[in-house]
């Protein structure tokens, strides 16, 4: 049986038409197109959730909405006052906002520079 198969393969003969070549464009999708459209896709979609969570919790910021809104007639409304350590949370939590903000927009950005220097290499 061995030498049967040792004398089929005697006859047969490759030939390399055309050898194996880097590719000039990527097979890939466009990468960089691929990485803003998800970072805007992330933003809108943080957004929306963001305004469904609105929907779902309402807020009154009149009370003429409220009357409205119950049907029954707002004898007083009381402001919202912040002490000084309330309003330094909220501005500490704006400066953390901006700053995961700011590193989210640096990291896409960093992704395409990686992107455009690994195509140079290639």
């Amino acid at each position: 049986m061995r030498g049967d198969v040792q004398s089929e393969t005697k006859g047969a003969s490759f030939r390399i038409i055309d050898p194996p070549s880097m590719p000039s464009a990527p097979a890939s999708p466009n990468r960089p197109l691929l990485l803003v459209g998800v970072l805007i896709v992330g933003i809108g979609a943080g957004v929306g959730a963001a305004f469904l969570f609105g929907q779902v919790r309402p807020t009154f910021p009149t009370a003429a909405r409220l009357a409205v809104a119950s049907g029954l007639p707002v004898l007083g409304t009381v402001t919202e006052t912040l002490n000084a350590a309330q309003i330094e949370a909220r501005k500490h939590r704006l400066k953390i906002f901006a700053g995961a903000s700011g590193a989210l927009g640096a990291a896409c950005l960093l992704l395409i520079v990686v992107e455009f220097i690994q195509r140079g290499l290639a």
